[in-house]
């Protein structure tokens, strides 16, 4: 049951452990939901907390076009747990959290003006993880009953070249990380580097 800070905890350091030694055994989705019309994003948020109470997974929301690839949610994924897991996150939601990290933002104010959703919505991009796959299905069987037309696209639809721009990474930055050796892109190296330096502000 995720509800409070240590609830929160127990599960970001189960699922950490997971994600080092055995991370076939996690289930992280990538998903874009499309509504029928749009709905106040407070009560989306409210709704999607109430729904997953009583499971064992965290979850976050953006905008879409955000995240620029997989591997960028990952890792957003990977430096939320382990703020959690070691007493080093900014904020006591894990939503919250994750969207300062996947934006490589320090302030929430700024990570929510980023990635946040605005006042009303109508597309979204979910972002689940946990080590029950069972949980991730009960979230969304929930959500199609709670909003009766819900369109579920593929995660490319959630990507794009936003956080790019917002964060002003240039031509330039990108010609200095691009060398042949890394299997990395120079964008997400770039995003990498400046999430990791989060846990040097903390």
């Amino acid at each position: 049951m995720v509800g409070n800070v240590l609830n929160i905890t127990a599960i970001a350091i189960e699922l950490l452990q997971k994600l080092l030694r055995e991370k076939d055994s996690l289930h992280m989705t990538v998903t874009h939901v499309k509504l029928a019309s749009e709905v106040d994003s407070q009560n989306l948020i409210n709704t999607i907390e109430n729904s997953t109470k009583d499971l064992d997974l965290l979850w976050a929301v953006s905008r879409p076009g955000i995240p620029i690839t997989y591997l960028h949610v990952l890792y957003a994924f990977y430096q939320t747990l382990k703020a959690f897991a070691l007493n080093k996150n900014i904020s006591n939601k894990f939503n919250i959290e994750f969207l300062l990290r996947l934006t490589c933002e320090d302030q929430i104010a700024e990570a929510l003006k980023i990635a946040g959703l605005s006042k009303k919505t109508k597309s979204f991009c979910l972002y689940s993880i946990s080590s029950n796959s069972m949980a991730l299905k009960t979230l969304f069987s929930r959500l199609t009953s709670l909003f009766k037309e819900l369109t579920v696209n593929l995660p490319s639809c959630c990507y794009g070249n936003n956080l790019l721009m917002e964060l002003k990474i240039g031509s330039e930055e990108l010609a200095s990380t691009n060398y042949q050796s890394s299997t990395l892109s120079p964008e997400l190296k770039s995003i990498l580097t400046r999430m990791s330096l989060l846990n040097i502000r903390k």
